[in-house]
């Protein structure tokens, strides 16, 4: 057998060289042979805070005997641990800093990509800005996004022309019925001829009315009359009631403007 050379008092393992008759033929320093109880079997075994290596060799004749104290090995596992704990955290809050980083910089298209899909409504229906450091997968998202606008700005454009259109070709039928129907009171005699006529003139100028409402609808849409300054809103106040006022609105609206 071989036996280890040089082992100091202070080693974790200790060992002894017996005989068949149990008689010690040498021992490593620091090896009490009071730590040393009677072999249960040949190998591994443990007793109370020790664990034990017993190998016969030598067809039994003589035998090697190991001992070491299981503290010393928690404290060697605790050590290592340590050892490796302490450079994860000063590694593991750099490691996080960095992904966050690179979580941003990847997110950062996606958030360019969100606020310009929150600026588009019902008035603004211009196409995205392409973005080149954005994903493919984005990118495509991007065009099908720029491609529905693209549809709807067509629809709405189509909608606002037929409102536009159909408010002038019912201005002028509307307009000679008036005018038919103002001469047509101008003649007759009897009060019921003259109420039927009212109320056939009273529907008309509500007719004229919602025509002129699809009109300013349709401009307004258009952007016609958009100014991009600062407005008095006691001005556009007072041309609202004036503009009610001339509805049969009278002493129904009362307005207190500083």
């Amino acid at each position: 057998i071989s036996i280890p050379r040089g082992l100091s008092s202070n080693d974790d393992v200790h060992y002894i060289l017996i005989n068949q008759m149990g008689e010690l033929l040498y021992r490593s320093k620091g090896a009490d042979l009071t730590d040393f109880p009677d072999p249960r079997h040949t190998g591994f075994f443990t007793n109370g805070q020790s664990r034990y290596y017993f190998l016969p060799e030598d067809k039994g004749r003589i035998a090697i005997y190991f001992r070491e104290d299981l503290n010393v090995r928690k404290r060697v596992i605790w050590n290592a641990f340590a050892r490796l704990a302490a450079p994860l955290l000063i590694v593991l809050p750099i490691l996080f800093a960095v992904i966050s980083w690179i979580v941003s910089a990847a997110m950062r298209p996606i958030d360019r990509l969100g606020h310009a899909l929150g600026e588009r409504g019902e008035g603004n229906l211009d196409p995205i800005t392409a973005q080149s450091d954005v994903p493919a997968e984005i990118d495509r998202m991007q065009r099908s996004v720029n491609q529905l606008l693209e549809r709807l700005r067509k629809t709405v454009s189509v909608e606002r022309r037929f409102i536009s259109q159909a408010a002038h070709e019912l201005r002028t039928p509307v307009a000679a019925a008036m005018a038919q129907n103002e001469r047509l009171l101008g003649v007759l005699t009897t009060a019921n001829e003259i109420e039927k006529a009212q109320n056939v003139h009273s529907s008309l100028v509500r007719l004229k009315r919602l025509c002129e409402r699809l009109l300013e609808h349709a401009k307004a849409e258009g952007g016609v009359g958009a100014a991009q300054r600062k407005m008095d809103m006691r001005d556009i106040v007072g041309l609202v009631v004036r503009e009610f006022e001339t509805r049969d609105a009278q002493g129904r609206i009362d307005v207190d403007v500083p």
